[in-house]
């Protein structure tokens, strides 16, 4: 710890933040990764729901305090999650990440999130819908045959498989 040299404010959206072991494995890649580069971990939890439209309604001082903090941050982290709560709030810190040149990472929902935020606001997919877009991920991870994916020219989407 002495010769750490400043510290990196890392903001993690997830939706069981208040369950911090759900997320260890990332938390000591965190931490291992900011000793690495001779920092300190500074690690903020973000509800991935309180940044939704609905809770500004609702709940104005959580959505508030919710982005304040999420706008603080030096990197954001989308973990990996399962089902359609908190996905929208996601998108929304993966679409500011990008918009505001704030690294980011996403981790497996978060990567496919990161793919449907930028049809959305990139490509002009305005209608997409995160839910049927996922069931389309899994269906093309069922289906489609690696040796293929290397042959198959999408439009800048590169699939890489080292098999």
């Amino acid at each position: 710890m002495d010769r750490l040299h400043g510290s990196v404010k890392i903001i993690l959206v997830g939706k069981y933040t208040d369950l911090h072991d759900s997320y260890i494995s990332v938390v000591k890649s965190l931490e291992h990764a900011s000793l690495a580069c001779n920092r300190k971990l500074q690690l903020e939890w973000v509800e991935a729901t309180d940044l939704e439209l609905s809770v500004q309604a609702a709940e104005p001082i959580k959505y508030h305090e919710a982005w304040q903090k999420l706008c603080s941050g030096q990197g954001i982290l989308v973990p990996g999650g399962f089902g359609e709560r908190g996905t929208e709030g996601k998108i929304m810190a993966i679409k500011w990440a990008r918009e505001n040149n704030i690294p980011f990472l996403g981790i497996c929902l978060g990567l496919q999130l990161a793919v449907i935020e930028f049809a959305r606001n990139v490509l002009n997919m305005k209608g997409i819908s995160a839910v049927l877009f996922l069931l389309l991920l899994l269906h093309i991870y069922r289906y489609i045959h690696f040796s293929f994916i290397y042959q198959a020219p999408f439009q800048n989407l590169c699939f890489f498989n080292d098999k």
